[in-house]
């Protein structure tokens, strides 16, 4: 017949009057000991832990660490460093607001000047801006926006030469009808004297072909942009065709192809 402990009361052996951890207990109470409880738990979220510790693990962690865990900017409350007061866009709005720009540029002008800045890779910081969220905020969308329209208008590109270089879907389409039909021509054309490219030239029809994407056409800078191409084919005696994408996909290329460039092909014969 087993006996029980005094204390917890769970069953034990017949000589004992304590289970072992009772019996330790009493040991170091009597010789005047710290005493840890049989059941601890931490001291700041109360969880069960192990009797040599005072704190859980993730308490202790966080007791340890200088920079709270959830850090978050003082404007916008993002997660940011846990070393950061405030983050990348917030800092620079806040620099701005407190004239520190202003304070620095004549000195980052004199170090322009020396040739401080000659090493570094202004490509790569850019990239890290971009991926930090520094030019996702609105305001800075809305004054990118404003000084591109502003050099448009202002003739800054009035001398640039303008590429797509890599052809579109249905630009390829109308390609491959081209020359399933055995219609010489040439992709993205680029006329003497001209500051565009042109999707397809017919050298035989003298004929300029432009595929039009639903998307990248629908804006006023392409719309503006597209009425330039065509003053410049009809003033400089280039016959022009345009197929927009919405045409390719209620028909098809090679319709398009058929009734449109090859009745022209026919009557050069």
């Amino acid at each position: 017949m087993s006996n029980i402990c005094v204390d917890c009361g769970i069953p034990i052996s017949n000589r004992s009057t304590r289970c072992r951890v009772c019996g330790t207990t009493e040991s170091h109470r009597r010789r005047g000991h710290k005493i840890s409880p049989i059941n601890p738990t931490c001291i700041d979220c109360g969880t069960e832990i192990n009797r040599k510790a005072k704190r859980c693990r993730d308490c202790a962690n966080k007791k340890r660490r200088k920079y709270p865990v959830d850090n978050r900017c003082k404007d916008c409350e993002k997660l940011i460093d846990k070393r950061a007061t405030r983050c990348p866009s917030c800092e620079y709005k806040s620099r701005h607001d407190r004239g520190y720009w202003e304070k620095h540029s004549k000195k980052a002008s004199e170090a322009w000047r020396v040739g401080k800045y000659d090493h570094v890779d202004w490509s790569r910081m850019i990239k890290k801006r971009w991926l930090d969220g520094m030019y996702n905020e609105e305001e800075c969308r809305k004054k990118m926006s404003q000084s591109k329209q502003k050099n448009w208008e202002d003739g800054a590109y009035d001398n640039v030469v303008f590429s797509s270089n890599r052809p579109t879907g249905i630009e390829l389409q109308i390609a491959a009808a081209l020359d399933i039909t055995g219609i010489e021509h040439e992709m993205q054309f680029h006329p003497e004297n001209c500051r565009y490219f042109y999707d397809e030239y017919i050298s035989k029809l003298n004929l300029l072909l432009e595929v039009d994407g639903a998307y990248w056409h629908s804006s006023e800078i392409a719309r503006k942009r597209d009425q330039e191409k065509d003053q410049w084919a009809i003033k400089n005696g280039y016959r022009l065709l345009r197929i927009g994408e919405q045409e390719i996909g209620e028909k098809s290329a090679w319709a398009i192809i058929v009734n449109q460039v090859l009745p022209l092909m026919k009557a050069t014969l």
